[in-house]
């Protein structure tokens, strides 16, 4: 008998569950099933697909580690030098929400969404949730946000994810734009 053989006899149910026919609440194999579920994304994420190794080589190389070579390297970090300022170039600025419209709204209605928008942007201090996630998408090539409902001020908050903590389905391929 190989030792990685299942001998709890729960192959069988194992069998009958996938992820588009969960087990129901309560189920006793429910643990197990998202447990397996989590270690294949984990699996995927970091032997096949790799991106933990290039995540780390990215941030290395952002941070300014050397490569060894015969050659000497220029000690500026100009990798860390120009994501700095590309970020802080992009975030400089507040979004401006314009309102358009073909329909006969008066200009003090428009104005009011307007205000409202920026208002809303100052409130929720978005600015550092955007430097954030441009800075993530500079260094690492992706940015993960989650939108979440925050219970207890009553609102909807997003906020970038370490993408270390990411998990795409096993078997995730990326969209393709045909032209």
């Amino acid at each position: 008998m190989a030792d990685n053989q299942e001998t709890s006899g729960l192959e069988e149910v194992r069998k009958q569950f996938n992820v588009s026919n969960p087990p129901p609440p309560g189920h006793e194999f429910a643990g197990k099933f998202w447990k397996r579920l989590w270690e294949d994304a984990k699996d995927y994420k970091i032997n096949y697909l790799g991106m933990h190794r290039r995540w780390l080589h990215l941030h290395a190389m952002f941070r300014g580690r050397k490569d060894r070579t015969k050659y000497p390297r220029v000690g500026a970090n100009y990798l860390f030098k120009t994501t700095q300022a590309y970020c802080a170039t992009l975030t400089e600025k507040q979004p401006m929400a314009e309102v358009k419209t073909d329909d006969d709204v008066p200009d003090v209605e428009r104005k009011a969404v307007e205000n409202e928008v920026a208002e809303w942007w100052n409130e929720e201090e978005l600015q550092d949730t955007l430097y954030a996630s441009v800075q993530n998408n500079q260094i690492y090539g992706t940015t993960i946000e989650k939108g979440r409902y925050n219970v207890k001020e009553n609102k909807a908050d997003v906020i970038v994810r370490d993408i270390f903590g990411f998990f795409p389905a096993p078997g995730f391929t990326l969209a393709k734009i045909e032209p």
